[in-house]
């Protein structure tokens, strides 16, 4: 079945695609910011939001609201927190953003769904994300362009840090896999652009989530010719290390000198001094989180400075950050949301059954699995492009044709593939 055919319900146009488009080309341009770290997508959006609900209402639109239960149960959380917040007014102001970021979600989510085909969104994003991963690796080995695309020796991009540059790249890279899966076999070129990107970052979490992607991405695949190869690989693994196998204490020491040489631009570099810097702001949550339970506040975590560390830094860690700054029912709800994930996209794997996806489900799952090992050493809840992944995997689900089985057993599935309930 052919792309056009899944998605008849949607009435794309070229002027949807490129309002979409227009956010895609300033989503990654987080190092420009306005006051209250506000960004020129955030401008795009504001915009977006008025004149797309001055058309929804005019036309009476049914909209959906996906991941509402997870956004009210860290909205609680948040509301919670305030009771012990040093800085009220800090709280209150990531919690009006908060809540921007969602109806903005919601909104795009429903105009990209109605209009928009989600393939070519994710072909849109993959070819912005595979020229700025380039610019990252050029200007990183070579500083062509003065140093713009770097920042302390790694690469940025135009992010404001290096290990949020590489989370947008991971999840470009696992998006070009998917485009490619589903026939596109161009996108084939963006995939190493990706990389070369993550590894211009040297963000060790972006690389630890690209390969526990890949490694959940590949684990999926049932087809002989993969099961052969890497049957191979393990051959020639096997015999590298035996190869390997007498000079195994230079090995040893080489890997430690790579994990706490003192330059930090090569992925790996510094590993121990990054974990050494976290481990205390995780002891500080902690001692924090017995202290007050129920969550500090939004933006409120280590504000007067840690109890064990001092720092005044974040949790870098989202589940963390979650239950510290919002206590159990913030964290229950950012783990709804990877669990609504996780639903949506075996939903997709059903439905590939009866016919073609519109993105291959394995590197989807790939996604899932990075998102799930960064969010160890990052908090990516506010980052926009994960609200924009959130938003095209449930445009995915909405267009993909639904099993008979399932329009039988009272689907959910209502006018243009739209699924109708909020969680």
């Amino acid at each position: 079945m052919t792309q056009r055919k899944q998605e008849a319900g949607v009435r794309s146009s070229r002027g949807a695609h490129a309002v979409v488009g227009t956010m895609l080309l300033l989503m990654p341009v987080i190092s420009v910011q306005g006051p209250a770290n506000t960004t020129l997508m955030d401008v795009a959006g504001t915009v977006f939001l008025a004149i797309y609900w001055c058309h929804a209402l005019a036309r009476r639109l049914k909209v959906s609201f996906p991941l509402l239960l997870p956004f009210w149960l860290i909205a609680i959380g948040s509301i919670v927190g305030l009771f012990a917040a040093h800085d009220v007014h800090r709280a209150l102001l990531q919690m009006v953003k908060e809540v921007y970021l969602y109806v903005w979600f919601v909104s795009v989510t429903d105009f990209m769904t109605r209009y928009c085909r989600a393939k070519s969104v994710a072909a849109i994003w993959v070819a912005i994300a595979s020229v700025l991963g380039i610019l990252m690796a050029i200007d990183y080995h070579t500083q062509a362009f003065g140093g713009f695309f770097s920042a302390e020796a790694r690469a940025a991009g135009t992010f404001t840090n290096p290990n949020m540059g590489g989370n947008y790249l991971v999840m470009s890279f696992f998006l070009a896999w998917g485009l490619v899966q589903a026939g596109r076999r161009r996108f084939l070129l963006a995939m190493p652009a990706c990389v070369a990107g993550v590894l211009a970052t040297a963000s060790n979490g972006a690389a630890l989530s690209l390969v526990a992607g890949s490694i959940v991405a590949s684990a999926l695949y049932s087809s002989r010719r993969l099961a052969q190869f890497v049957g191979m690989g393990c051959v020639a693994a096997g015999l590298m290390v035996a190869l390997l196998g007498g000079g195994k204490d230079w090995l040893q020491r080489s890997v430690l000198d790579q994990v706490s040489q003192g330059k930090r631009d090569a992925v790996g570099g510094t590993a121990m001094e990054s974990a050494s810097e976290r481990f205390p702001l995780w002891l500080d949550a902690a001692v924090t989180f017995q202290e007050t339970p129920m969550g500090v506040g939004v933006g409120n975590f280590n504000r007067l400075g840690g109890p064990v560390s001092g720092d005044f830094h974040g949790a870098h860690n989202t589940y963390i950050g979650m239950l510290v700054e919002r206590g159990p029912i913030g964290l229950l709800g950012w783990l709804l949301i990877l669990g609504a994930l996780v639903r949506w996209v075996l939903e997709l794997r059903t439905r590939a059954a009866v016919a073609t996806p519109l993105l291959g489900i394995e590197p989807l799952c790939g996604i899932l699995a990075a998102m799930a090992m960064h969010s160890l050493t990052m908090e990516l809840f506010h980052f926009r492009h994960v609200w924009m992944f959130l938003a095209l995997i449930w445009a995915i689900l909405a267009q993909s044709p639904v099993p008979l089985t399932a329009r039988v057993a009272g689907s959910t599935v209502r006018a243009r593939g739209a699924v109708a309930e909020g969680a």
